[in-house]
């Protein structure tokens, strides 16, 4: 069931491989255009080709092209959201897989494998190349300086009974200071975290966002 009842322009993404961390890493961003810095979170993941999700995002964001901005066109030098991973890419762990980069400039709603928000000091370490991750996302049109369709990132549930193991292959993550100087890791200050309905468990109760709508579905 990829796509979502209560939102069918949402899908859920599962048994992504984690590429890239920009979760515990976000970017900070510049002001333009008049408006403030702001902070972009994003997660490069890989999809085995035969992933039964990747023709439903196909059609997502086929559709995105389609009802968004371009009508149907895509722009010279547009992309569109789904990749193929290179043969040189990663340390050619992953010949004939897909990739895709999901991202939100909003804190980003994590939760475990049962569900349960958790709060970015739990969930920071269980972030690494490697890891096993389902991933609520929606198709949005970007045209500025690049052009094309996005997948923009919902929610993230970590897998974490798959055991993944950690891979060696750059990139993302947090740095173990503690293997070099000693002293405790650093924890991160709690945020409110709402639970994804999708996974059926209820959310934590904390003061929702202001930018978040009661189905903590980000609306674009």
């Amino acid at each position: 069931m990829p796509l979502l009842n209560e939102s069918p322009k949402n899908m859920v993404v599962c048994r992504g491989i984690v590429v890239w961390d920009g979760i515990t890493r976000p970017e900070a961003l510049e002001a333009r255009d008049g408006k403030a810095p702001g902070m972009k979170w994003n997660l490069k993941i890989v999809l085995e080709p035969n992933n039964p999700d990747l023709p439903v995002l196909d059609q997502l964001a086929q559709r995105e092209l389609f009802e968004g901005e371009f009508k149907g066109n895509l722009p010279r030098g547009g992309n569109m959201p789904i990749g193929n991973v290179g043969n040189d890419e990663f340390k050619g762990m992953f010949p004939g897989h897909a990739v895709i980069n999901v991202s939100t400039f909003r804190q980003p709603q994590v939760v475990g494998e049962n569900g349960n928000a958790l709060q970015p000091h739990e969930y920071g370490p269980l972030f690494y190349n490697g890891q096993r991750v389902d991933v609520i996302l929606h198709c949005n049109t970007y045209n500025n300086v690049s052009k094309g369709v996005a997948t923009r990132l919902d929610a993230i549930r970590i897998l974490t009974s798959e055991n993944a193991p950690r891979l060696d292959i750059g990139g993302g993550g947090t740095f173990d200071t503690t293997k070099v100087w000693g002293g405790q890791p650093q924890q991160a200050a709690p945020a409110p975290q709402q639970a994804a309905p999708a996974w059926g468990q209820q959310p934590q109760q904390a003061a929702p966002a202001p930018q978040q709508n009661a189905s903590w579905m980000p609306q674009q």
